[in-house]
């Protein structure tokens, strides 16, 4: 019976945990405004190739004298032209407390859109 429980526990664990807490960011661009600098980054292990989308989390760090700021965005871009992108899911923290989740994909950006990682 303890072994059921457990494993349960485990099953629960890997289906509900979210990818917004990955391990493998790779730094994009180091960039510094307005007396912060933002640290722009993407997790590697969650690249995944969906016929002509690209998903991805993409980590915006925004570092302050005082504070720290994370924007965490699950993207989806298409690989076909135009190349347009949204987000399908959004994580917002400040000081390390979450401060907005969202679970509603945005609309795909507009086609003449930057896709770098400016704001």
């Amino acid at each position: 019976m303890k072994k059921k429980v457990i494993g349960l526990l485990l099953l629960c664990l890997f289906t509900l945990s979210s990818t917004a807490f990955a391990t493998n960011w790779v730094l994009v661009k180091k960039s510094a405004h307005l007396g912060a600098t933002q640290y722009d980054s993407i997790d590697s292990d969650t690249v995944v190739k969906d016929g002509n989308l690209l998903m991805f989390w993409i980590s915006h760090k925004i570092v302050w004298s005082r504070k720290t700021d994370i924007m965490m965005f699950k993207t989806e871009v298409s690989l076909t032209e135009p190349r347009q992108y949204r987000s399908l899911e959004f994580f917002s923290y400040s000081n390390g407390e979450e401060t907005k989740h969202s679970t509603t994909p945005s609309n795909f950006s507009d086609p003449d859109c930057d896709l770098s990682f400016r704001h």
